[in-house]
């Protein structure tokens, strides 16, 4: 009788403690598949901190390089949203300047296409869009 008691205590206990098991295997997994796990914050908080450190090991100059060049972007792609929504269009088309980009924009069947070009890479992409198609945003 003392066996049997023994054997469904040890039976019950491994029964309630199956899930703590199951969570201690998952505390070294980068899998992120329960959200707001406090393990996965971790990892994706010890993730980002290494990616900043690497980024403060890059030269000084080349990162401010990289800053002036990224708001330069911003003011072309803000100059070109503005001249798309505008009336008169960009008429003639319009030619932008970076450091590693060439953007070319041309205005065709009141279809805008900006075409970029790496300068580095070679590399040609091009977006077309029709402000047609897009909502009135006037009463905001």
């Amino acid at each position: 009788m003392q066996n049997k008691m023994i054997r469904i205590l040890l039976v019950l206990a491994l029964v309630f403690n199956f899930p703590s098991i199951i969570s201690a295997a998952s505390i070294t997994s980068y899998s992120f598949r329960v959200l707001n796990s406090p393990d996965q914050r971790q990892v994706a908080f010890n993730i980002a901190g290494r990616q900043h450190e690497m980024s403060l090991e890059e030269d000084k100059i080349a990162q401010f390089k990289s800053l002036i060049e990224g708001r330069i972007m911003s003011i072309i792609s803000s100059d070109i949203v503005e001249k798309m929504l505008a009336e008169e269009g960009f008429g003639g088309g319009a030619e932008y300047d970076t450091d590693s980009l060439d953007i070319f924009v041309e205005e065709v069947n009141g279809q805008v296409i900006v075409i970029i070009i790496n300068k580095e890479t070679g590399e040609r992409d091009e977006l077309v869009y029709n402000p047609d198609d897009w909502p009135d945003l006037s009463a905001f």
